[in-house]
């Protein structure tokens, strides 16, 4: 986990144009958090959020999975980023409206 984060900016080097879509880190953070690494799939989510800042998924995801591990301000935070990013993506907004009803 450390080392996950230690390493960020150097994982970003190395992954830029080696992953081909936001799916395949989404899909291994969701495994992750499936095997209750979920600090770990939150890294995953943010290097994501990182390599793919043009897909509001990506924001979704590691909104989602902060929120549903306490870290509800930072989840917030991160989708309402997006949202500035992405004003008329419905599904960040709707994702905002559960995220502050929690």
């Amino acid at each position: 986990m450390n080392g996950l984060k230690k390493q960020h900016k150097k994982l970003l080097k190395s992954f830029r144009g080696k992953v081909s879509s936001m799916f395949e880190l989404n899909t291994y953070g969701r495994i992750l958090y499936a095997t209750n690494r979920n600090k770990e799939a939150i890294e995953v989510f943010r290097l994501n959020t990182k390599l793919f800042p043009d897909e509001p998924r990506t924001y979704m995801s590691l909104a989602n999975t902060l929120g549903i591990n306490g870290y509800q301000n930072e989840a917030v935070k991160v989708i309402e980023k997006a949202i500035q990013q992405f004003p008329d993506n419905k599904d960040l907004i709707e994702n905002l409206e559960v995220l502050l009803t929690q």
